[in-house]
Formats: structure tokens, C-alpha cells, sequence
């Protein structure tokens, strides 16, 4: 009876996550959930401050660790939709998080179409530039810059979901 149990447990189990995977449609035109403060400088209290304003979220470490390549940086980050698998990564110069750097936002869902998550760059005031940038010395990135031209944000879509980094644009 207890092996019946447990195998029934592992199979609702799988098959709720394949629902939960499949059945979600996204609707191009929709929002998802990632909404990063974007304010280059900011510290951690400034961005816990944002994150409690938030309807939902949860901490995805206890304190900043580091991350080296291609960073250097030390990075906080949050889960902001658990159901698409959704996270906001907040990247500081400094482990008592200080100035922020950068912002990477990563979707490990990959029944998300890209163009959803495209359309709420556009909404959030990006335009796509038409250009690639090798951020990573493995990816290329497609580009896009804020309205104000302050803010410059990479897109990458692969087979397990898709990353989106915001980080301050330098006309180089």
C-alpha cells in the first residue's frame, strides 16, 4: 500500500507540472510578471523597499553572493512568478549591496513564446534596436534601449526559457 501511495503521489505530482507547464497560454498582448527597478545606483534596502511594494514575491537567497563571469558582481535575487518560473536578479558592485549595477530577469519556462516576453519590453518602454551584442563571449544578444536612452536591455532565448539583462547604456 505505501509503494501504491508513493507511486501515485510521483505521478500527480508529474502530471501537475506538465499541466501547469502546457495548459498555461500566454497571451502575446499580457504582461508577464517581471517589472525590475531599474534605478542604476540603487542599494539593496532601495530594492527590498521595491519588492515589498510588489502583490506577490519571494526571496531567492538570504544575502548577496557573488557572481563572477560575466558580473563581478554580487547578486540578490526573487522569485516574482513561481508558476512561470520568473526571477528578478539585482546585481550590486558591492557585497553589502551598493550600487546597483546590473538586473537579470530569467524565465525557465520555455512554453512562454518569446515575443511575449519582447511585448512587455516594448510596453515597459523599450524599442528593439536590430542589433546583436556579444555580452557573455558565448551569446549574442539582441538589443534594446529605454525611451530615455539611459538603460540598455539583452534578450536571450534558448530552449530552457529566456534571460532579459538590463544594465545602463553607454554610448560607446
Amino acid at each position: 500500500m505505501k509503494k501504491i501511495l508513493i507511486t501515485f503521489a510521483a505521478v500527480l505530482c508529474c502530471a501537475m507540472t506538465a499541466v501547469m507547464l502546457t495548459s498555461c497560454s500566454h497571451d502575446n498582448d499580457k504582461d508577464l510578471a517581471f517589472n525590475p527597478l531599474l534605478k542604476w545606483g540603487s542599494s539593496l534596502a532601495d530594492v527590498e523597499a521595491y519588492m515589498q511594494k510588489r502583490t506577490w514575491y519571494q526571496d531567492g537567497n538570504d544575502k548577496p553572493e557573488y557572481w563572477a563571469d560575466p558580473f563581478d558582481c554580487w547578486q540578490k535575487w526573487y522569485w516574482v512568478d513561481m508558476t512561470n518560473g520568473i526571477t528578478e536578479q539585482y546585481l550590486f558592485e558591492t557585497e553589502d549591496g551598493r550600487n546597483l549595477r546590473y538586473v537579470l530577469c530569467c524565465c525557465f519556462n520555455p512554453t512562454i513564446p518569446t515575443e511575449t516576453f519582447k511585448n512587455t519590453l516594448k510596453r515597459q518602454g523599450f524599442h528593439a534596436t536590430g542589433n546583436t551584442i556579444l555580452f557573455d563571449d558565448i551569446n549574442y544578444y539582441d538589443q534594446y534601449l529605454s525611451a530615455d536612452g539611459k538603460t540598455e536591455a539583452l534578450t536571450l532565448a534558448d530552449n530552457e526559457g529566456w534571460y532579459v539583462t538590463y544594465r545602463p547604456y553607454n554610448k560607446q
